[in-house]
């Protein structure tokens, strides 16, 4: 039993570490968890254009593939000078959505 009060976490000097993370789950990095959300979205948005391209048209397609959209518009400035535009603009639909939450999961328990 003293063994155990005693033991240290992966990264503790001795000849066998016990097995225990060095950090709790809440402070691990989160870039991992941001590339499975945008592969989820990518592969998403595969699975959009496949539905919308071949599936023939249903209620329940389009309830899936309806996009929703939100950003910024894209604007024009001509000056005399020069002349630019920006914008910027997201698109989602319901699939990728799903797929980028079924994406996320999978990489969290793994």
């Amino acid at each position: 039993m003293a063994e155990l009060a005693d033991a240290g976490d992966l990264k503790s000097p001795g000849l066998w570490p016990c097995g225990f993370e060095s950090r709790p789950r809440h402070l691990r990095n989160r870039g991992g968890d941001f590339l499975a959300i945008v592969m989820g979205l990518v592969v998403g948005s595969v699975f959009d254009w496949a539905a919308s391209s071949f599936l023939p048209s249903h209620p329940a397609r389009d309830f899936f593939v309806k996009k929703v959209e939100f950003g910024i518009p894209q604007f024009s400035m001509d000056l005399v000078l020069f002349s630019f535009s920006a914008g910027i603009l997201f698109r989602f639909s319901l699939i990728m959505v799903i797929t980028a939450v079924i994406f996320y999961v999978v990489y969290r328990n793994i």
